[in-house]
């Protein structure tokens, strides 16, 4: 079954009493409860929530997140300023409802903030005769009545499922014509350690050396794992990277003009500092594979970071792409290679002498059952000489 996509809207209205009117009430009773209104047993996937409610983080998306990087704001603090804060879950929003009765100027400003970014805003009011002629969108208007919320609450509803077809419209047109990619001159631009920390769902890494990982990024994947787990969500994060006794480094070390056993010890140290941190977590692997590196990437959530290695030492400064996992191409390409790859891959062990094995004809499964298989028969044989 597909999973069920999740819309988010906001909601500018009044706090409390103003001009005898109950907008809290109101909000409670018609504007938040018009999502009930849904198939009978089906389940509402529509989220509205106002500035003094808990932002629904668990329910945003990679196209959510877009949005924010879209207009600069990824790594823009929420709390750092009530006004930047507002902002954010504009952006963030698929849609805004604002009840702009008696014109309150909080609203106004927010009102006016979602327009400069052509946010879809459904109007409510109850004070027609003070509706701004040049607000626009007069299809998403609803005059209603303060003495009858059901009607308010029905054609609400209404409202919210046209903005909800017309933003499904939008996203499948933006699929089929390959979607957003965004660019970053380099690594550290993409500031992938703060999107680490803000990690909800899923992780991956793939990459053939990890010293950036246990350098930069460790602290920022402990940091979501930690909030996952207040959260009660299961962050499934999965570290793919070169076995340091892998055939194939030595001629990456050649490449960056790096001495084999230094460059062997620099993974080996990066894969214990992470494992350190990683392996008793219960939703955390770190495998390691002994093929021919071909990819270079960091999944988190919904967006893939891709950037390239260098023949010489300066990957993690080359630019970086970032693309939807939902884009078409990106599964076959990206999540379908990862998969594969994990699935020939070993679960990372620490060990205090490791041997380098010359790469067998049959894969690695292989040589080590034939070596194990001769192991065997020379104890056998051992035993029957006694």
């Amino acid at each position: 079954m597909a999973k069920r996509q999740k819309f988010v809207g906001y909601v500018s209205i009044p706090f409390g009493i103003k001009h005898r009117d109950d907008f809290t009430e109101l909000y409670k009773k018609a504007i938040f409860a018009s999502t009930a209104l849904v198939a009978s047993g089906e389940p509402s996937n529509v989220c509205l929530f106002r500035e003094d409610e808990e932002e629904p983080t668990h329910l945003y998306e990679a196209r959510h997140y877009r949005r924010l990087e879209r207009f600069g704001r990824a790594s823009v603090k929420p709390e750092r300023r009530l006004r930047d804060e507002i902002q954010r879950h504009i952006i963030l929003a698929d849609f805004v409802i604002a009840d702009i009765s008696h014109l309150n100027p909080n609203v106004m400003l927010e009102v006016g903030f979602a327009q400069a970014i052509d946010k879809r805003i459904i109007y409510v009011t109850h004070t027609p005769d003070q509706f701004p002629s040049n607000l626009g969108d007069l299809k998403r208007r609803y005059d209603y009545n303060t003495r009858d919320l059901f009607t308010l609450k029905r054609n609400l509803w209404h409202k919210i499922s046209e903005v909800i077809e017309e933003v499904k419209h939008e996203d499948l047109l933006e699929k089929e014509h390959g979607g957003t990619i965004e660019y970053f001159r380099e690594r550290k631009k993409a500031a992938l350690e703060d999107k680490f920390a803000k990690a909800q769902n899923v992780i991956q890494i793939l990459t053939t050396n990890l010293m950036t990982v246990s350098a930069v990024y460790l602290v920022s994947i402990l940091t979501a794992i930690s909030n996952a787990k207040k959260d009660g969500r299961k962050l499934k994060v999965t570290i793919l990277t070169s076995d340091p006794t892998n055939p194939f480094i030595e001629a990456r070390a050649n490449q960056l003009i790096e001495n084999l056993d230094g460059y062997r010890g620099e993974l080996e140290g990066s894969l214990k500092a992470i494992a350190a941190k990683l392996q008793r977590e219960p939703h955390c692997k770190i495998l390691t594979y002994r093929e021919f590196p071909v990819q270079l990437w960091h999944r988190i959530d919904g967006t893939i970071y891709i950037g390239a290695p260098s023949l010489i030492r300066r990957s993690r400064d080359n630019c970086v792409f970032a693309v939807s996992v939902d884009i078409p191409g990106i599964k076959e390409t990206f999540l379908d290679h990862f998969a594969e790859l994990e699935k020939r891959a070993r679960v990372y062990a620490p060990e205090k002498h490791r041997r380098v094995k010359p790469m067998s004809t049959g894969g690695d499964a292989a040589g080590e059952k034939k070596e194990a298989s001769k192991a065997k028969k020379q104890k056998f044989d051992s035993n029957s000489r006694k």
